[in-house]
């Protein structure tokens, strides 16, 4: 779940793992997100920045090579009327952030999705 470390997607983190749901939470930057989340069980911190082409890569190569099903995809993350900021292709960041880097998430994960 993009954003699970926050907000509504703290609560969503929460309930799931009271479901019994294991989670991957992926952060930007893990170390700042990991407090927030550290008390839930079943929780698995990834580093992921939505922003980054490479990042969202990354971070669906290294979930694909566990050959892990996945069930359920989250993309809760998002940002809103941040200053003027461009991605690598040019892209304003709130655009990328909230559309662009789960488009990209979504099809690098979707032959794992049940």
């Amino acid at each position: 779940m993009t954003s699970g470390y926050s907000g509504i997607g703290l609560e969503t983190t929460r309930t799931l793992a009271e479901a019994g749901a294991k989670i991957i939470v992926p952060a930007r930057t893990p170390e700042k997100s990991s407090p927030f989340i550290a008390d839930i069980p079943r929780v698995e911190l990834e580093e992921l920045d939505l922003m980054a082409s490479d990042s969202i890569d990354a971070f669906a190569q290294r979930f694909l090579s566990t050959g892990r099903q996945l069930d359920m995809l989250i993309n809760n993350a998002g940002i809103m009327a941040p200053p003027l900021v461009r991605d690598q292709h040019g892209y304003e960041s709130q655009f990328t952030t909230n559309h662009l880097g789960h488009f990209q998430l979504t099809t690098r994960l979707w032959l794992s999705l049940k």
